[in-house]
């Protein structure tokens, strides 16, 4: 795999995924000889009880990592440092990434409740609807409220 190919895996994954998994390949000496771009939707970060970080991988033949014939054996656990993950956008939990289109959701969401509503309200003659309410002491004659009804109107 070229340079080129390896970084347009990463950036499509981050964009797509919200998260990039990268695959440490260690030499004999322990040194980084090689990385793999995982895909997403097989990997799962997994954090112990005790705080520390561990990824679950399934199966990935381009990744060498082993695809095992029955379910339960089809996973092997890695743990953090074996693995570079580059997040987008983290919000709940703080250690996944969200993509870019899940994030501006609730953006898009609102602008479209906005808009709604707009809508509604000029299609009633852009005149707001609701109720004038006095406190029940306040004991307004017929002739107050019909005057508090006409100011409310003209204005």
């Amino acid at each position: 795999q070229t340079i080129v190919k390896f970084v347009e895996q990463w950036i499509t994954s981050k964009l797509l995924w919200g998260n990039t998994y990268v695959l440490k390949q260690r030499d004999e000496r322990n040194v980084v000889s090689a990385l793999y771009v995982l895909d997403p939707a097989r990997v799962t970060p997994m954090v112990t009880p005790q705080g520390s970080v561990w990824y679950r991988l399934r199966g990935d033949l381009l990744a060498q990592v082993p695809d095992r014939p029955s379910d339960s054996d089809n996973e092997i656990m890695v743990p953090a440092a074996e693995i570079i993950h580059d997040r987008l956008l983290p919000l709940l939990p703080p250690w996944v990434g969200i993509p870019p289109i899940y994030a501006c959701g609730a953006s898009a969401t609102q602008g479209r409740k906005i808009q709604a509503d707009s809508l509604r309200f000029f299609a009633n003659q852009s005149a707001p609807g609701g109720l004038l309410v006095f406190p029940k002491d306040a004991n307004l004659t017929e002739q107050q409220q019909k005057d508090n009804k006409a100011a409310w109107l003209s204005n």
